[in-house]
């Protein structure tokens, strides 16, 4: 951190601005933090895409890169780079689509929660109420394009009947 190279701070206090200068020396690390080296997830490898996608990839960078004039090395090491952002790529559709049914599954759950308590109004007492208010408030917050869905259906029912 930049606070762990001040070496010295100082006030100094004027008369003719309300604005003091502060004062602060230090000295810059000259080499950069150190980044957590990369590792290829090995779960990845139970996906039979992957191991597809994988395949092509190398296949098309060799077949394309496969030339006298450049160095193997160079080709080997320009490969390695290549291959880890494929599955740096394929490994954050991967999250995504994740994330998006655990959400979907997420609503749906909620929805049909929602769904039993709306049938069961009237068995309800004034404390439940209160809870369901407060739980739909929260999952309002959470989903908000749920609830922008179903402003647009009530506006548009609103509209339809005048």
């Amino acid at each position: 951190t930049l606070l762990a190279g001040v070496r010295k701070a100082e006030y100094s206090a004027i008369f003719i601005s309300d604005h003091a200068p502060r004062w602060v020396d230090g000295v810059l690390k000259k080499e950069p933090a150190q980044k957590l080296p990369w590792r290829l997830d090995v779960r990845l490898f139970a996906d039979p895409n992957f191991s597809t996608k994988m395949g092509k990839v190398i296949e098309n960078y060799v077949g394309f890169s496969r030339n006298e004039k450049i160095l193997s090395s160079v080709v080997l090491e320009a490969l390695k780079a290549v291959v880890r952002g494929e599955v740096i790529s394929f490994k954050a559709q991967m999250d995504r689509a994740a994330r998006e049914e655990w959400q979907r599954l997420v609503e749906e759950v909620l929805e049909e929660v929602l769904k039993v308590i709306g049938r069961y109004m009237d068995d309800l007492t004034p404390d439940l109420l209160v809870r369901k208010e407060e739980l739909q408030a929260r999952f309002d917050l959470v989903f908000p394009g749920k609830v922008v869905r179903q402003l647009r259906w009530e506006k548009g029912l609103c509209m339809s009947m005048g």
